[in-house]
């Protein structure tokens, strides 16, 4: 029998436990039943999940700044749960470190990700900072191709 992905297992045991998302509840569960599980197997699922509990998104800078504005809120609220939002945001700023010194990708898209990097060292630096800080950046400092505006929220999501 196929050894199978980590990603399905996921959606498998989600659908046995009828979780229409994943959250600080059912992460211990997927730990458990699945060694080795991480956010990126959550995110690769396809199953919808609160952050921290699924790899942040880092496509768009929309995508990161919204992940990471996020997770400051989460980091506020919830001390324990600084080192897993620290982890997350570490383990996001190594892979946008990877692609921006990448010779397999265009230099725009190496731009934009060291941009990400520095975007996640001011998250990490202080996360409560990181909100009016990206807010700023994406107003004033930025060429608009490589960080587009935030989109506007009507409150917490």
């Amino acid at each position: 029998m196929p050894k199978m992905a980590r990603s399905a297992r996921i959606r498998a045991l989600a659908q046995q436990r009828a979780w229409d998302r994943i959250g600080e509840v059912e992460w211990p569960v997927l730990r458990t039943a699945i060694p080795g599980v991480s956010t990126e197997d959550v995110l690769r699922s396809g199953i919808p999940a609160d952050p921290p509990w699924r790899a942040i998104r880092q496509h768009t800078f929309e995508e990161l700044a919204a992940d990471l504005t996020s997770l400051a809120e989460l980091y506020g609220l919830n001390p324990d749960l600084h080192h897993h939002c620290r982890a997350e945001v570490i383990r996001a700023k190594e892979r946008a470190k990877v692609v921006s010194k990448s010779p397999h990708v265009s230099a725009e898209t190496r731009k934009r990700k060291e941009a990400m990097a520095e975007a996640m060292l001011v998250w990490l630096d202080d996360p409560a900072l990181f909100a009016p800080w990206m807010e700023l950046r994406l107003q004033i400092l930025a060429p608009p191709i490589l960080l587009p505006p935030l989109p506007s929220s009507g409150g917490p999501s």
